[in-house]
């Protein structure tokens, strides 16, 4: 229903970006305003606007999937800041119409102040997204931990493992987890981006996932993309697949990553880790998911317990429930500009780190994207988190 709701609005932002591109074109000179030129200028924009459409039409013959859906976030990315710049653009010369100045540009001039910062913003979140970063929080749980003091955990979420994330970005991943000397190693969901086949080698990927090191391993929890969904725009546009995809329980299992699905495990008789089902995937797959309380009421509260939970959302009933730290993702800290700006409008904690009623909530930036294949204003991230205990 969403996407049928934007679609009208997506149609007409192309045609004023198109009418205001073709527009610009002719004033650069005689020749790009000609019929031929505008023609052929307009079917290479359609081909490009509607691979948001094609994409999803043509599942088969895969290599020409795998060619669309690439193409088709690259450009979202790219009409996202044509959209912002020509819009910054066209205001600020109706302001200063409305003031009674002239023009201090020409069209020709102002399309290509418009273009440069266009592509160059675009550019810079394409490559900018493929560099990893390692962001470290120190935190204090009150609570004594029966071995030693502290823990070093490695949160890491959102691969969306797929059409813009691949084996380049798995491989510089567990490198860098196996350059922390972490105890833990947590993958806070959406592992997967609502489509297993687009995950071009996944054999490698999970080999490599495999040789992660941590003391006491490698553990998971579902995402509201790690399911099969029809999307379109990223929107939903069918029913989802009514139970787990076994490629992707599979692919847990050859990583050896263990996934935890609503329940909990006692680790070295030291402290427990639950895992939470997402609520937007238990809903559509598995009829909803425990609460804060059924969850975490048979656990032993005098030991520490460390929740993993895709979204940072209930983090008040998780705290009152009795859990002392909330490892999460989903947001992507708004992945590019200006969404960086606006995600704090919807959660509580949209990144970074948060004390909610005597529990910390740790919420990263993610590893991989959604959508546009860029980040802008945002990093690809991993969490070093060293976690201190009450001395016993």
């Amino acid at each position: 229903m969403a996407a049928i709701m934007i679609a009208p609005v997506f149609l007409l932002i192309n045609v004023y970006l198109l009418a205001r591109t073709l527009k610009w074109l002719k004033s650069l000179h005689p020749a790009l305003g000609k019929r031929c030129f505008r023609t052929v200028f307009l079917v290479l924009y359609l081909l490009l606007s509607t691979t948001v459409l094609t994409s999803f039409l043509f599942q088969r013959p895969l290599w020409l999937h795998r060619i669309l859906k690439p193409v088709s976030n690259l450009f979202l990315g790219y009409f996202l800041y044509a959209i912002l710049f020509v819009l910054a653009a066209d205001l600020i010369a109706l302001i200063l119409r409305r003031s009674h100045h002239r023009a201090f540009l020409s069209l020709k001039r102002a399309g290509i102040l418009i273009l440069c910062p266009v592509l160059l913003t675009g550019t810079y979140g394409y490559f900018h997204e493929r560099t990893l970063y390692t962001k470290e929080y120190q935190v204090t749980v009150d609570k004594p931990l029966n071995s030693e003091g502290s823990l070093r955990i490695v949160l890491a979420s959102d691969l969306h493992l797929g059409y813009s994330i691949g084996t380049y970005h798995v491989e510089h991943l567990v490198n860098r987890i196996n350059e922390l000397d972490a105890d833990l190693v947590l993958f806070a969901g959406d592992t997967f981006d609502n489509e297993f086949e687009a995950i071009q080698d996944p054999d490698t990927i999970s080999r490599l996932l495999s040789q992660i090191q941590s003391t006491y391993g490698s553990f998971a929890c579902f995402g509201n993309h790690d399911m099969d969904e029809p999307l379109l725009g990223g929107f939903s546009v069918g029913k989802a697949s009514d139970s787990d995809d076994s490629r992707m329980l599979q692919f847990f299992q050859d990583s050896n990553i263990r996934l935890l699905n609503d329940e909990a495990i006692l680790i070295d008789n030291s402290f427990y880790l639950v895992g939470r089902k997402d609520l937007g995937r238990s809903e559509k797959i598995e009829g909803g998911r425990l609460s804060p309380e059924e969850l975490l009421a048979p656990l032993d509260k005098e030991k520490p317990i460390l929740v993993l939970d895709h979204e940072p959302d209930e983090l008040s009933s998780l705290a009152k429930a009795g859990a002392d730290l909330d490892l999460s993702g989903h947001t992507h800290n708004g992945q590019i500009f200006p969404g960086n700006l606006l995600i704090g409008l919807f959660w509580e904690n949209p990144y970074g780190v948060q004390e909610v009623d005597g529990m910390t909530s740790v919420v990263t930036s993610g590893v991989g994207v959604w959508g546009p294949n860029m980040r802008v204003g945002t990093n690809s991230e991993v969490v070093l988190l060293t976690v201190q205990f009450q001395e016993t």
